[in-house]
């Protein structure tokens, strides 16, 4: 029972450890004041280009016509190649500017 009790000890004594690692926040990343709105799309079996293409004419253009009004930064379509079964198939990502020195001047356009 004591030895249980001190191998328990143990293990949390090391566990505790790792949690105080030597951690800097802002050393491998920085921070943005942009908010990322990603949505993920369940396809059909085999409609995976068809729904592209729908995207296509529709998101893209929108997303485009934002990007040059200075409401978006960016946005990407990423495409999951894992089998049939999977979850997510697409996801559609687009990172809206909330600060203003991002957007465009008032007469660039």
């Amino acid at each position: 029972m004591r030895l249980r009790t001190k191998i328990i000890a143990l293990g949390l004594l090391l566990g505790s450890a790792a949690a105080v690692a030597d951690l800097e926040p802002w050393k491998d990343y920085e921070e943005s004041q942009n908010v990322w709105s990603v949505t993920t799309i369940r396809v059909a079996p085999n409609m995976d280009d068809a729904y592209l293409e729908g995207l296509a004419k529709t998101w893209v253009t929108t997303n485009e016509a934002a990007k040059k009004l200075g409401q978006i930064e960016d946005y990407e379509i990423y495409r999951s190649d894992l089998p049939q079964k999977r979850r997510l198939q697409l996801a559609a990502h687009r990172e809206v500017c909330q600060d203003r020195r991002s957007r465009p001047e008032q007469g660039s356009l």
